[in-house]
């Protein structure tokens, strides 16, 4: 994001054929903004957290229209893998005993 900064704040500093180079530099940086702080909302909002928006993020196929159908799936995945994790430590605890 850092280097999308840089380079409209470089194509500004250049000339009038810059402007146009750094706003689509400046689109960039505020897309990825956007997308990260709908991650931190996401892992806040969910008692799953991060692990909510690995798996979020590990479907890039979803279309925006199906975002919200994106974000229950990941958060069901998310829940059984810390299910399964859990019941693994719970066998490897008893089997210890």
């Amino acid at each position: 994001m850092l280097d999308h900064i840089q380079e409209a704040q470089e194509c500004l500093k250049r000339n009038d054929e810059g402007y146009e180079k750094a706003t689509q530099e400046m689109e960039a940086a505020e897309a990825l903004l956007l997308n990260r702080q709908k991650m931190i909302k996401l892992a806040d909002r969910s008692e799953l957290g991060w692990s909510v928006v690995e798996e979020y993020k590990a479907d890039e196929l979803a279309d925006n229209s199906e975002d919200e159908k994106k974000i229950v799936r990941a958060e069901k995945e998310a829940e059984r893998k810390a299910l399964k994790r859990k019941k693994r430590r719970m066998d490897e605890q008893s089997t210890e005993e």
